[in-house]
């Protein structure tokens, strides 16, 4: 569990230094994702319970440390709402009357899209780069970092 917490920590120093230092806010997106799914990483460790100071690991099930969706969901479960919305694209509020914004959420698929260039279905069309909000993201890194300065670990 220390590991997991201490890894999250240099995943958010690094995006923090890659942000302050004009680096591309795609990859730091990338590794705020990343390091709160050690985040939930560790929380779902904390949830087993050891017998003689072990414990058995669902590793290959939904829900279990190969699932990064559940890993994601349990990391992003302590912090307030805002941090699950790291970019939204739509028109300016009441340009269009009824137009939906369609946000681009904190979860495995976009971490992807961020740190890797990938093709469509067709696999001729790279996908295009989720939008993300870049005054957004350091106010969120700043929360992600106060969350693991205050995690306590069994």
């Amino acid at each position: 569990m220390r590991y997991a917490i201490a890894y999250s920590k240099r995943l958010l120093a690094s995006s923090e230094i890659l942000l302050k230092n004009s680096g591309d806010v795609t990859v730091c997106a990338g590794l705020y994702i990343c390091a709160i799914e050690e985040l939930g990483k560790m929380l779902l460790l904390r949830e087993y319970n050891p017998v003689n100071g072990l414990v058995t690991i669902k590793y290959h099930s939904k829900g279990g440390f190969l699932d990064h969706d559940a890993k994601i969901k349990k990391g992003i479960s302590g912090l307030p709402p805002e941090c699950m919305i790291i970019g939204r694209v739509g028109f300016e509020e009441g340009f269009e009357e009824g137009f939906e914004y369609k946000n681009t959420l904190v979860e495995f698929g976009t971490r992807n899209a961020f740190l890797y260039a990938d093709f469509d279905a067709s696999l001729i069309n790279v996908l295009s780069m989720p939008v993300i909000d870049p005054g957004k993201l350091p106010k969120e890194l700043e929360i992600l970092k106060t969350k693991l300065d205050n995690v306590t670990i069994p």
